[in-house]
């Protein structure tokens, strides 16, 4: 607010921009974050292939070693037999029992060698059938956890075999995308799960989609108790002719009840001319179609999951009541101080 009591409609207006300018570099940030996990997903890939193939070559070579075993204990045992039957047939009877002792060790050796080749033989086999590719690995090891439709996802969004914490957004949303009542399976649904999966900000104003014409006021919804949300246009910009539209002091909203998220942002915009009002069992939400692209933009990083939950509605009443609350009051008289 300027030194005569008007509201710096300029200053407000940078400050917006410096906002979504925030949210565009938390946005690049985001996006070479996710680029480094992928990254790193392809590294995971590669490693598991490769301590596939250790394992099975050091499974192949116990059991070649437990093979070579067994093939010089039965060469003892033979000799040894042979030495026996020549310290029997000589009279040595006391050189011949050190003899049949020494076969019984043998024979034992050669057992245990025996079983060992049937385990190393057996673990060969076994991942030798297991998939390569850690993906088919995983869903190899939780067959009948999954249909079709999703094996298909998991294949192309291979972090959810190989990231528990990216496995763990996608469970998270799955049951965010029900409660939203979006048909499990569809493209929508797996839409949902990729955006919170990849944790994708919000689309900025140009590209997020229109709100459906379903009534005059842009409420599009009929559940009881949700707001009704009117969008008008900004307000024009007084211009410095000096003449009497210019330094004229702007309608102030009066203070709301505060709401969370960040102060900063609910000041960023301009300010309705008109504040919240109630028609029947719905809250009436008038903005400006600068504060409905501010409140979308911010939402997905400061709302309550609650508010997100429900919609647009909901988070353009959680915004307005932010922006008008007495906290944001507080901070707009103390920007005017420091002018």
């Amino acid at each position: 607010m300027a030194d005569d009591g008007t509201i710096d409609y300029a200053a407000l207006q940078r400050e917006n921009e410096q906002l979504r300018q925030d949210l565009e570099l938390e946005r690049q940030r985001a996006t070479e974050s996710e680029s480094r996990a992928d990254t790193l997903d392809t590294q995971v890939s590669q490693h598991s292939q490769r301590l596939h193939q250790a394992q099975l070559a050091q499974l192949q070579a116990q059991e070649t070693a437990a093979t070579d075993a067994i093939n010089a204990t039965q060469q003892e045992i033979a000799g040894l037999k042979t030495q026996l039957a020549t310290l029997q047939a000589e009279g040595k009877f006391e050189e011949a029992a050190d003899i049949q002792e020494r076969i019984g060790d043998a024979t034992a050796r050669r057992q245990q060698a025996l079983q060992a080749k049937n385990y190393f033989t057996e673990q060969h086999k076994k991942f030798s059938a297991a998939p390569v590719d850690p993906v088919e690995r995983f869903l190899a090891e939780n067959q009948g956890s999954y249909a079709k439709e999703d094996m298909d996802w998991i294949r192309q969004n291979r972090r959810y075999a190989t990231d528990a914490t990216f496995r763990n957004r996608v469970i998270q949303a799955h049951s965010q995308a029900l409660s939203q009542r979006i048909r499990q399976r569809s493209p929508e649904y797996y839409r949902f799960l990729e955006d919170a999966a990849y944790m994708r900000p919000a689309p900025t104003p140009s590209e997020a989609p229109e709100a459906p014409e379903a009534a005059p006021t842009g409420y599009a919804g009929d559940e009881p108790g949700e707001p009704e949300i009117r969008i008008t246009q900004e307000p024009e910009m007084p211009q410095d002719n000096g003449g009497e539209a210019y330094g004229r002091q702007a309608e102030r909203p009066q203070p709301r009840a505060a709401g969370n998220g960040s102060l900063r942002a609910a000041i960023a915009g301009a300010p309705s001319r008109r504040s919240v009002a109630t028609s029947g069992r719905r809250t009436l939400v008038e903005l400006t179609e600068g504060e409905r692209d501010t409140a979308l933009a911010i939402a997905p990083h400061m709302a309550p999951s609650e508010v997100l939950e429900r919609g647009q509605p909901a988070i353009l009443q959680w915004y307005h009541g932010l922006k008008y609350s007495a906290s944001a009051e507080r901070i707009r008289r103390e920007w005017a101080e420091r002018r």
